[in-house]
Formats: C-alpha cells, structure tokens, sequence
C-alpha cells in the first residue's frame, strides 16, 4: 500500500513542476525593427578629407534593409543600401569648384524611418608658387650665361596649364599637381628689328601668375630710337639722358658729331648703362646729329639727337612757369597750418588763404628765395613798406590795398640775335568782398631792348562776382637776351593819391615763345 502511495505521490510532484515551467514560458513574437546612423556633421576640406587627412564615414546599423533615398550629386558613398548588419559608409565628395563652400544631407531610410546626416565641404584654396616673374634673353633665345631660361613650378594643387606667346616653345605646358616641377623655354630667335616682349599666362584652378619674357633684337637694342634735350643737354624731365644697350655681342658706338660725348662708347654682351652728354648749343638754331652703334658682327643702330637752342626741347618755347615749383613750400606750409593755402581764382573766394612771401615765416622765407633765385623781381619792393607778394596754390597773387606791385621775368634766352616772341599768360584781376573787381589793368613794358606790338593796357574781362583766368598773348618785337620783361598794374606809376585803393592780382602759366613766320 505504501509503495503504491509513494508512487502516486511522485507522479503528483512531477506533474506540478511541469505545470509550473509550462506556465513560466513567454512568446515574444518577431523583434522590433531599428536603423541606427551616425549623424553628426561631417566637414571635409576642397577635396573631400576630414581633418585626418582621411575619407570620413558614416557608421549603420540596422536588423533590417534600408537604403539612401536622397543626397546631393557631388556626394558619392560607398554603400547605397544594404540588408541587415552593421557598416561603415564612406563618404566620397567631388572636388569643390564651385566658387563657394557649400552643405548637403544624405537621408538614409530604413526600418520606417528616415535619418540625415550633413556633410559641409570647403571651397578649394588654390595653390600656385613660380619660381621666377621675368627673364631678359638674347637675340638667340638664350640668357647672357648662354643656357635656356627655366623655372620652376614649387607648388600647385590642382592640374594647370600654360598659354604662351608663338614664338615660345615649352618643355611641358599642363601637369597635374605637384611640387618643383621645371619647365624649359625654348626661344625662338629674333630675326626682327625691335625688341619683343611676351607672357607666359600660368593658370591653377581659379589662380594665375606670369612670367614676363623680353628678348632683345638681333644684334643690338637701345630700346629708343630719337632723343631730344634742350641747350644744355636735359631733357624734358631737365635730366641727363641715360638708357640701356642690350646686345648679344660687343658694340661700339661713334659720332660724328663733336658736341656729343657718349660714355661708356664700347661694351659687351648683356646689358649697359649709357650716358649721353651735350656741350651747350650756343647758336640760334636746332642742331640734329646721330650715334651709331655697331656690333662686333657689323650690324649697325642709329639714334638720332636733336638739341634746342632754348631751355626747352621744343625749340620754339624760350620760357615756361606753371609755378608748380610752389608745391613742396605750400605742402610744408599746409601741414603745419590749420588754414590751408587757397585758390581764389577757381573758387571764386576773395578770402582765400594767400600767405606774404615777406613775413618771417620759414616757408614764406625759402619760398621767397627760390623767386629771387629763379631771377624774378618784385617791382615795387620795398622793405617794410610796399611788401604784397603772395602764394597761392600754385601760382603768383599781387598787391593789398594801397600797396601794389609787378613782377620781371627772368632774362630771356633767345640766342644771339634779336628775336621776334610772344608773352602768353594766365590772369585775373582780385574782387572785393562785395563782389567788385578791382579797378586796375595790366602793362606789359621792355626794357633793354625790344618793343611791345601788342596795345596797352591790358583790360580784365570780368562780371561783378566773377575771378576767371583770362589767357592773354603779347607780341613783342626784337627781344634780347639782355631784355628784361615786365607785367605790372598800368595804375602803379601814377601818384599815391591817384592810384586805386585796391590793385590786386592774380598770374599763371607764364610762357616766352618764338614767332613763327
């Protein structure tokens, strides 16, 4: 009976324990769905690698197949779509070009989702670094030690190219980029009677350089073909004349003419300095002559001279003042005055700053010593009484009330002979506050020889209010080079008490010239 028990009892307990696991288990179904990105923003640099230096990527993870439903067209990823599992995208990007940095999102979509990741990309910074700007070759294409020119290109980041001049071959003329890469010219040789000059155009992505190629004639170049200077040899500038003889070979070069000195008058291949010199032209006429250079081979260069008989190249022109040697005084004056000087002419300002050439001021005392230097006269100078010299930007003002005066002109260089000229200049007569033009006219008188053709007085044609420049030519007859030119206020010889209070006026642009018949 027990045994029967026992056995009931074990079959119970063993059933309760099924039961009981039976009732433990749970049915969890299919798995939730996900799609896991990565999605901070990736930067990238022009040609699309991170800070690394490295292709940047995008970190997926997903139980389920996703794929990239949109993206820009410059951005390229390794992996379009995929099943399920864990993977890196990379992010491959085009070289941006564009002119401007630019941004874009890659949408994955997966799991029922969808997920952005931006990638911003900098514009290129192109990089372009030449060796050399400039080459001076020979006649032969060659530099003076004999080789080919050459440079070098010491950096470039992106493909680049060469325009170039016909008469310029090329080693190479594009590449891809690189770091001292040479290219070679070829020069073709110059069979032409000038000097040329070519450029080579260098062009990287959005950068340029060139390099300027200048090749001399064959034979010899002077770079110039004329020149003129005035009686004592200057030119217009009143410089020495000097210039460049660029040549192949030796050269030598001989005048016939005595007045002309030529120093260095021999050289050697390369460039040399040269200096021409002038003894003074002491007649009343231009004089021409000519240089000729000559190479070692016999091909000859001509340059042609010509030397005034005035202070001027233009032979015609025995004088010329537009007082521009006013500025530098009237800048030192207006940096350390808090009124500059004026223009009362052309603002129509009767109150315009014009400082006495006679007060002891330091500009107005070297100012005044350049116009006596220069061999003007102040006519009615007289210490501590009749001082009414004034400066103005740049040019002469006259007078004060009760207080007037003109102005000599230097001597005159016209040559030995008398000689027929016109006096041309700018002035103006001053007004009042009130507008009234002062009550004077002009006297244009000789002295020491010569006549005045033109009727005087001088009268100003101006309205009430009205300061103008007025040009005026005065024809006078036989000058010399011992006559002494004035222009003066008509009114200023007459007595004290018959003068006008005011004589005030205005000079510029004073010129002697020849007349021609």
């Amino acid at each position: 009976m027990n045994k029967i028990f026992n056995k009931l009892t074990a079959l119970f307990v063993v059933s309760l324990i099924v039961t009981a696991l039976s009732s433990c288990k749970e049915n969890f179904g299919e798995p939730d769905l996900f799609l896991d990105v990565t999605t901070a923003d990736i930067n990238v640099d022009f040609s699309g690698k991170n800070s690394q230096g490295e292709l940047p990527y995008i970190e997926v993870g997903s139980n389920t197949s996703w794929q990239i439903s949109s993206k820009p067209d410059w951005i390229k990823p390794s992996i379009m779509e995929s099943e399920r599992g864990r993977f890196n995208v990379y992010i491959n990007c085009d070289e941006n070009i564009s002119g401007a940095d630019r941004d874009g999102n890659i949408v994955f979509t997966g799991a029922g989702q969808d997920v952005a990741v931006k990638i911003k990309q900098s514009l290129r910074t192109d990089i372009l670094s030449l060796s050399e700007t400039s080459f001076n070759v020979g006649a032969d294409g060659k530099l003076p030690t004999g080789i080919a020119p050459s440079f070098y290109i010491l950096d470039v980041n992106s493909s680049w190219s060469i325009e170039k001049p016909e008469w310029i071959n090329l080693s190479q003329s594009s590449g891809e980029a690189g770091q001292y890469i040479e290219i070679i010219l070829d020069v073709e040789p110059n069979s032409g009677s000038n000097s040329r000059i070519g450029k080579l155009i260098v062009k990287a992505g959005v950068s340029t350089a060139e390099i300027s190629v200048q090749q001399a004639v064959d034979g010899i170049d002077l770079g110039l073909t004329t020149v003129s200077v005035n009686n004592i040899g200057n030119d217009e500038n009143g410089n020495s004349v000097t210039f460049k003889v660029t040549t192949t070979t030796t050269w030598t070069a001989t005048s016939g003419n005595d007045w002309i000195t030529v120093s260095p008058s021999n050289g050697s291949v390369g460039t040399t300095d040269v200096t021409l010199t002038f003894t003074k032209n002491t007649t009343d006429n231009l004089r021409s002559g000519e240089i000729n250079f000559t190479t070692k081979s016999g091909k000859n260069t001509l340059l042609t001279v010509t030397q005034s008989s005035t202070p001027y190249i233009d032979n015609n022109t025995f004088f010329k003042d537009d007082f521009s040697w006013l500025s530098p005084y009237i800048a030192e004056y207006n940096s350390k005055s808090e009124k500059p000087i004026g223009d009362s002419v052309e603002n129509d300002d009767d109150s315009a700053n014009a400082p006495n050439m006679y007060s002891t001021d330091p500009f107005n005392t070297k100012a005044l010593k350049e116009f006596s230097g220069r061999g003007y006269v102040d006519l009615l100078f007289n210490k501590n009484k009749n001082e009414a010299l004034y400066v103005q930007d740049a040019y002469l003002k006259f007078g004060k009330t009760d207080y007037h005066t003109g102005i000599a002109l230097p001597k005159i260089e016209v040559g030995t002979n008398a000689t027929d000229v016109d006096l041309v200049f700018d002035w103006s007569a001053h007004m009042t506050r009130s507008g009234n033009i002062d009550k004077l006219t002009l006297t244009v008188e000789v002295e020491n020889g010569g006549t005045v053709l033109t009727t005087m007085p001088i009268r100003p044609e101006q309205e009430k209010g009205d300061l103008k420049w007025q040009e005026k030519t005065v024809r006078i007859q036989g000058l010399t080079a011992e006559s002494i030119i004035k222009i003066r206020p008509t009114q200023m010889d007459l007595g004290k008490d018959e003068q006008p209070d005011q004589q005030r006026w205005h000079i510029d642009n004073i010129q002697v010239v020849r007349v021609l018949k």
